[in-house]
């Protein structure tokens, strides 16, 4: 298991640092414009991971 895991990080992190690179700076932005950001992106990237880089807590569905 911790190999999978290890072997699993550097993709994590490649996402981390592009939902970074493509933030169009939404990381100084208020949570409304970050979590705008994240639904316009949910088909890229993971919206549990683009919430925790861009420093937001996930919204329950519904």
């Amino acid at each position: 298991m911790e190999i999978a895991r290890l072997r699993a990080e550097p993709a994590r992190v490649k996402m981390e640092r592009d939902i970074l690179g493509k933030g169009d700076g939404v990381f100084r932005e208020g949570a409304g414009v970050k979590y705008a950001w994240i639904e316009r992106h949910r088909m890229d990237w993971p919206v549990s991971l683009a919430c925790q880089v861009l420093g937001v807590r996930a919204r329950a569905a519904g």
